[in-house]
């Protein structure tokens, strides 16, 4: 798979899901560390950007 090929789609499905994420976390904090959730959040854009697998 290669990277996003879309810039503008892919800032727009990142802002979209960073947004959409980031709220619901912060309705029920309690469900995921702060922590965690951060760590997978960047980890998931990152291999979306980057193409990996």
């Amino acid at each position: 798979m290669d990277s996003a090929r879309n810039l503008d789609v892919a800032a727009e499905l990142i802002v979209t899901t960073v947004e959409l994420n980031t709220h619901k976390l912060m309705a029920d904090p309690r469900t995921t560390p702060v922590e965690t959730f951060e760590s997978e959040l960047v980890d998931m854009i990152t291999r979306y950007l980057r193409g990996d697998r």
